[in-house]
Protein backbone atom coordinates (compact mmCIF):
# COMPACT_ATOMS: atom_id res chain seq x y z
CA UNK A 1 0.00 0.00 0.00
CA UNK A 2 2.77 2.33 0.80
CA UNK A 3 4.42 1.51 -2.49
CA UNK A 4 1.77 3.20 -4.35
CA UNK A 5 1.15 6.08 -1.96
CA UNK A 6 5.11 6.49 -3.23
CA UNK A 7 4.71 6.28 -7.08
CA UNK A 8 1.48 8.46 -6.78
CA UNK A 9 3.75 10.82 -4.94
CA UNK A 10 6.29 10.53 -7.36
CA UNK A 11 4.21 10.73 -10.38
CA UNK A 12 2.84 14.53 -8.94
CA UNK A 13 6.30 15.74 -8.37
CA UNK A 14 7.29 14.19 -12.23
CA UNK A 15 4.15 16.51 -13.16
CA UNK A 16 4.63 19.20 -11.42
CA UNK A 17 8.43 19.92 -12.97
CA UNK A 18 7.26 19.20 -15.70
CA UNK A 19 4.73 21.83 -15.85
CA UNK A 20 7.07 24.26 -14.06
CA UNK A 21 10.14 23.25 -16.92
CA UNK A 22 7.42 24.00 -19.92
CA UNK A 23 6.56 27.18 -18.45
CA UNK A 24 9.61 28.35 -18.07
CA UNK A 25 10.76 27.48 -21.75
CA UNK A 26 7.88 29.54 -23.06
CA UNK A 27 8.17 32.00 -21.17
CA UNK A 28 11.67 32.89 -22.58
CA UNK A 29 10.28 32.36 -25.59
CA UNK A 30 7.73 34.83 -25.25
CA UNK A 31 10.61 37.38 -23.49
CA UNK A 32 12.63 36.87 -26.66
CA UNK A 33 10.35 37.77 -29.26
CA UNK A 34 9.18 40.38 -26.83
CA UNK A 35 12.97 41.60 -27.03
CA UNK A 36 13.85 41.10 -30.96
CA UNK A 37 10.19 42.61 -31.62
CA UNK A 38 10.64 45.92 -29.60
CA UNK A 39 9.06 49.10 -31.16
CA UNK A 40 10.97 50.73 -34.49
CA UNK A 41 13.14 53.58 -33.99
CA UNK A 42 11.90 56.53 -36.18
CA UNK A 43 14.00 55.63 -39.49
CA UNK A 44 15.48 58.65 -40.62
CA UNK A 45 17.97 59.21 -44.02
CA UNK A 46 19.26 61.45 -46.44
CA UNK A 47 19.54 62.40 -49.69
CA UNK A 48 22.54 65.13 -51.50
CA UNK A 49 23.55 65.72 -55.24
CA UNK A 50 24.97 68.41 -56.71
CA UNK A 51 22.35 67.96 -59.31
CA UNK A 52 19.24 65.58 -59.27
CA UNK A 53 19.95 64.56 -62.90
CA UNK A 54 20.76 61.72 -65.48
CA UNK A 55 24.07 60.22 -64.89
CA UNK A 56 25.05 62.18 -61.46
CA UNK A 57 25.74 60.57 -58.27
CA UNK A 58 23.33 60.21 -55.44
CA UNK A 59 24.15 59.88 -51.91
CA UNK A 60 22.01 58.02 -49.12
CA UNK A 61 23.20 58.08 -45.56
CA UNK A 62 21.25 56.87 -42.97
CA UNK A 63 20.52 58.79 -39.41
CA UNK A 64 18.70 56.03 -37.66
CA UNK A 65 19.72 55.31 -34.24
CA UNK A 66 20.87 52.05 -33.11
CA UNK A 67 20.45 51.22 -36.73
CA UNK A 68 22.42 47.74 -36.93
CA UNK A 69 21.70 46.61 -40.58
CA UNK A 70 20.32 48.38 -43.68
CA UNK A 71 18.79 47.51 -47.33
CA UNK A 72 18.33 50.39 -49.38
CA UNK A 73 15.92 50.02 -52.26
CA UNK A 74 16.45 52.84 -55.52
CA UNK A 75 13.71 52.41 -57.44
CA UNK A 76 14.81 51.31 -59.92
CA UNK A 77 15.43 47.47 -59.32
CA UNK A 78 18.65 48.24 -57.49
CA UNK A 79 19.98 48.07 -54.13
CA UNK A 80 22.47 48.40 -51.07
CA UNK A 81 23.22 46.82 -48.20
CA UNK A 82 25.02 49.66 -46.48
CA UNK A 83 24.76 52.63 -43.99
CA UNK A 84 26.20 55.17 -47.07
CA UNK A 85 25.15 54.41 -50.58
CA UNK A 86 25.84 55.73 -53.87
CA UNK A 87 23.89 55.21 -56.88
CA UNK A 88 23.41 56.80 -60.36
CA UNK A 89 20.38 56.94 -61.95
CA UNK A 90 20.08 56.30 -65.94
CA UNK A 91 16.91 57.66 -67.15
CA UNK A 92 14.36 60.43 -65.68
CA UNK A 93 11.78 60.20 -63.68
CA UNK A 94 10.14 60.05 -60.20
CA UNK A 95 12.04 57.13 -58.15
CA UNK A 96 10.43 56.08 -54.49
CA UNK A 97 13.64 55.19 -52.31
CA UNK A 98 13.09 52.93 -49.67
CA UNK A 99 14.87 51.98 -46.36
CA UNK A 100 14.60 49.26 -44.34
CA UNK A 101 16.77 48.89 -41.06
CA UNK A 102 17.16 46.28 -38.72
CA UNK A 103 15.23 43.53 -40.69
CA UNK A 104 11.77 45.57 -40.43
CA UNK A 105 11.74 48.92 -39.71
CA UNK A 106 11.25 50.96 -42.86
CA UNK A 107 10.77 54.66 -44.21
CA UNK A 108 10.50 56.25 -47.50
CA UNK A 109 11.14 59.12 -49.96
CA UNK A 110 10.88 60.04 -53.44
CA UNK A 111 12.88 62.59 -55.34
CA UNK A 112 12.59 63.63 -59.05
CA UNK A 113 15.46 62.76 -61.10
CA UNK A 114 15.31 65.29 -64.72
CA UNK A 115 16.83 64.88 -67.91
CA UNK A 116 20.65 65.71 -68.54
CA UNK A 117 20.51 69.65 -70.66
CA UNK A 118 22.90 69.79 -73.39
CA UNK A 119 25.61 72.38 -73.13
CA UNK A 120 24.70 75.42 -74.97
CA UNK A 121 27.06 77.32 -77.74
CA UNK A 122 25.89 80.20 -77.31
CA UNK A 123 27.91 80.61 -81.33
CA UNK A 124 25.71 78.25 -82.77
CA UNK A 125 22.49 80.18 -83.24
CA UNK A 126 21.57 81.35 -86.48
CA UNK A 127 22.27 85.47 -87.00
CA UNK A 128 19.77 87.62 -88.90
CA UNK A 129 18.62 90.81 -88.74
CA UNK A 130 15.11 91.51 -88.74
CA UNK A 131 13.16 94.75 -88.57
CA UNK A 132 10.87 95.93 -85.70
CA UNK A 133 7.63 96.08 -87.87
CA UNK A 134 6.28 95.81 -91.48
CA UNK A 135 3.62 97.32 -93.51
CA UNK A 136 1.10 94.20 -95.31
CA UNK A 137 1.86 94.64 -98.84
CA UNK A 138 5.47 95.48 -98.60
CA UNK A 139 8.18 92.43 -98.77
CA UNK A 140 10.44 91.45 -95.99
CA UNK A 141 14.01 90.73 -96.91
CA UNK A 142 16.06 88.58 -94.56
CA UNK A 143 19.78 87.18 -95.02
CA UNK A 144 21.32 85.06 -92.58
CA UNK A 145 24.63 85.51 -91.44
CA UNK A 146 25.87 82.95 -89.26
CA UNK A 147 29.76 81.45 -89.90
CA UNK A 148 29.51 77.92 -91.83
CA UNK A 149 25.98 77.49 -92.78
CA UNK A 150 25.28 75.28 -95.55
CA UNK A 151 21.66 74.74 -95.22
CA UNK A 152 18.61 77.12 -93.89
CA UNK A 153 15.31 76.75 -92.89
CA UNK A 154 13.19 79.76 -92.78
CA UNK A 155 9.82 80.33 -90.79
CA UNK A 156 7.55 83.50 -90.97
CA UNK A 157 4.85 82.42 -88.33
CA UNK A 158 1.96 81.82 -90.26
CA UNK A 159 2.87 78.53 -91.51
CA UNK A 160 4.06 74.98 -89.93
CA UNK A 161 6.38 74.10 -92.59
CA UNK A 162 9.42 75.90 -93.86
CA UNK A 163 8.89 79.17 -95.98
CA UNK A 164 12.37 78.77 -97.22
CA UNK A 165 15.52 77.05 -97.47
CA UNK A 166 18.01 79.94 -98.79
CA UNK A 167 20.72 82.12 -97.48
CA UNK A 168 18.77 85.08 -98.58
CA UNK A 169 14.77 84.91 -98.21
CA UNK A 170 11.72 87.00 -98.85
CA UNK A 171 7.92 86.79 -97.36
CA UNK A 172 4.78 88.44 -97.89
CA UNK A 173 2.46 88.25 -94.99
CA UNK A 174 -1.24 87.54 -95.20
CA UNK A 175 -2.62 88.98 -92.44
CA UNK A 176 -1.45 91.86 -89.65
CA UNK A 177 -0.36 91.13 -85.88
CA UNK A 178 2.60 90.22 -84.05
CA UNK A 179 4.31 87.08 -86.11
CA UNK A 180 7.73 84.87 -85.27
CA UNK A 181 10.19 84.98 -87.85
CA UNK A 182 12.60 81.41 -87.18
CA UNK A 183 15.85 80.09 -88.73
CA UNK A 184 17.36 76.96 -88.06
CA UNK A 185 20.73 76.27 -90.12
CA UNK A 186 22.91 73.11 -90.67
CA UNK A 187 19.59 71.06 -90.04
CA UNK A 188 20.53 71.26 -85.73
CA UNK A 189 17.32 72.02 -84.09
CA UNK A 190 18.76 72.45 -81.11
CA UNK A 191 19.85 75.61 -82.07
CA UNK A 192 17.37 78.08 -83.45
CA UNK A 193 16.95 82.01 -83.57
CA UNK A 194 13.15 83.33 -82.86
CA UNK A 195 12.50 86.90 -83.89
CA UNK A 196 9.28 88.75 -83.87
CA UNK A 197 8.16 91.29 -85.78
CA UNK A 198 4.90 93.20 -85.65
CA UNK A 199 3.15 92.85 -89.38
CA UNK A 200 0.89 96.51 -89.64
CA UNK A 201 -2.36 96.10 -91.74
CA UNK A 202 -2.35 97.37 -95.25
CA UNK A 203 -3.34 101.41 -95.74
CA UNK A 204 -4.09 102.93 -98.59
CA UNK A 205 -2.39 106.56 -97.89
CA UNK A 206 0.68 105.45 -100.36
CA UNK A 207 3.35 108.29 -99.05
CA UNK A 208 3.05 107.15 -95.23
CA UNK A 209 3.09 103.01 -96.71
CA UNK A 210 6.21 104.04 -98.41
CA UNK A 211 7.82 106.19 -95.75
CA UNK A 212 6.98 103.33 -93.23
CA UNK A 213 8.26 101.00 -95.83
CA UNK A 214 11.82 102.74 -96.40
CA UNK A 215 11.73 102.96 -92.50
CA UNK A 216 11.57 99.15 -91.78
CA UNK A 217 13.94 97.82 -94.87
CA UNK A 218 16.79 100.19 -93.87
CA UNK A 219 19.26 98.13 -92.68
CA UNK A 220 20.20 99.07 -88.79
CA UNK A 221 23.75 99.55 -88.26
CA UNK A 222 25.23 99.71 -85.26
CA UNK A 223 27.39 102.66 -83.63
CA UNK A 224 30.94 102.93 -83.45
CA UNK A 225 30.77 102.70 -79.79
CA UNK A 226 27.85 101.95 -77.53
CA UNK A 227 27.64 103.12 -73.78
CA UNK A 228 30.13 100.95 -71.97
CA UNK A 229 28.23 98.52 -69.33
CA UNK A 230 29.55 95.47 -66.94
CA UNK A 231 27.80 92.46 -65.89
CA UNK A 232 27.04 93.53 -62.53
CA UNK A 233 25.44 97.04 -64.05
CA UNK A 234 23.56 95.32 -66.07
CA UNK A 235 22.35 92.36 -63.96
CA UNK A 236 21.06 95.16 -61.77
CA UNK A 237 19.25 97.00 -64.33
CA UNK A 238 17.54 93.52 -65.62
CA UNK A 239 16.38 93.19 -61.65
CA UNK A 240 14.63 96.62 -62.04
CA UNK A 241 13.16 95.37 -64.98
CA UNK A 242 11.50 92.15 -62.92
CA UNK A 243 10.32 94.74 -60.42
CA UNK A 244 8.63 96.66 -63.03
CA UNK A 245 10.62 99.60 -62.62
CA UNK A 246 12.53 100.02 -66.02
CA UNK A 247 11.79 99.04 -69.09
CA UNK A 248 13.09 97.07 -71.79
CA UNK A 249 13.37 99.57 -74.54
CA UNK A 250 16.41 101.16 -71.95
CA UNK A 251 18.61 98.16 -72.92
CA UNK A 252 18.34 99.71 -76.23
CA UNK A 253 21.57 101.89 -76.83
CA UNK A 254 23.40 98.56 -74.79
CA UNK A 255 21.87 96.01 -77.46
CA UNK A 256 22.39 98.28 -80.86
CA UNK A 257 18.42 99.16 -80.95
CA UNK A 258 17.92 95.55 -81.18
CA UNK A 259 15.89 94.01 -78.39
CA UNK A 260 15.36 90.84 -80.42
CA UNK A 261 18.49 89.83 -79.84
CA UNK A 262 19.25 86.01 -78.74
CA UNK A 263 19.89 85.42 -75.16
CA UNK A 264 20.56 82.04 -73.12
CA UNK A 265 18.72 82.25 -70.08
CA UNK A 266 19.12 79.01 -67.39
CA UNK A 267 20.54 76.88 -70.67
CA UNK A 268 17.37 78.08 -72.94
CA UNK A 269 17.54 79.86 -76.12
CA UNK A 270 14.81 83.07 -76.14
CA UNK A 271 15.09 86.54 -77.03
CA UNK A 272 15.65 89.83 -74.85
CA UNK A 273 11.78 90.61 -75.05
CA UNK A 274 10.55 87.35 -74.19
CA UNK A 275 13.22 87.27 -71.39
CA UNK A 276 12.01 90.38 -69.83
CA UNK A 277 8.35 89.61 -70.54
CA UNK A 278 9.07 86.15 -68.34
CA UNK A 279 10.44 88.19 -65.01
CA UNK A 280 8.40 90.61 -65.56
CA UNK A 281 6.58 90.90 -61.89
CA UNK A 282 8.55 88.05 -60.62
CA UNK A 283 10.96 87.78 -57.47
CA UNK A 284 14.42 86.68 -58.67
CA UNK A 285 17.95 86.08 -57.99
CA UNK A 286 20.50 86.31 -60.94
CA UNK A 287 23.47 83.87 -59.91
CA UNK A 288 25.76 83.95 -62.75
CA UNK A 289 25.64 86.58 -66.05
CA UNK A 290 27.99 86.92 -68.57
CA UNK A 291 28.00 89.69 -71.79
CA UNK A 292 29.53 89.09 -75.50
CA UNK A 293 30.13 92.22 -77.42
CA UNK A 294 30.75 92.59 -80.71
CA UNK A 295 34.87 93.64 -81.68
CA UNK A 296 35.61 96.71 -82.14
CA UNK A 297 32.49 98.40 -80.36
CA UNK A 298 30.49 97.63 -76.34
CA UNK A 299 27.91 96.65 -78.42
CA UNK A 300 26.32 93.27 -76.62
CA UNK A 301 25.47 90.28 -78.84
CA UNK A 302 24.39 88.12 -76.61
CA UNK A 303 24.23 86.98 -72.94
CA UNK A 304 24.28 84.08 -70.68
CA UNK A 305 22.10 83.96 -67.63
CA UNK A 306 21.73 81.82 -64.73
CA UNK A 307 18.41 83.08 -62.18
CA UNK A 308 16.35 81.40 -59.64
CA UNK A 309 12.80 82.60 -58.81
CA UNK A 310 12.83 83.81 -55.07
CA UNK A 311 9.65 83.76 -52.44
CA UNK A 312 6.25 83.17 -53.19
CA UNK A 313 4.12 84.55 -56.44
Amino acid sequence: MMNKKQDIQHLDRSLIFLFVATFLVFGFVLLMKFISHSPCSEVVFDIKAQRFIVGELVQFEDKTKSAENWLWDFGDQAAASSKEALHIYQNPGEYTIKLIVNDYCESSKSIVIEEKSAIIDSTKFPVFELPAKIRMGRTLYVEDQTKDASSWEWRFGETASANASTKKAQYNFTSPGLKTVSLIVNGDLNYITKKRIEVLPEVKNNASALDLDKDQNARKKSPKTVPFINEIEFANKLLLVSQGRMSPKQFSDYLCGDLNKQVIANEKNTTFLLFCEKIFDKKIKIKKIELFRDEGSNCIKTFTIDYKKSGWF
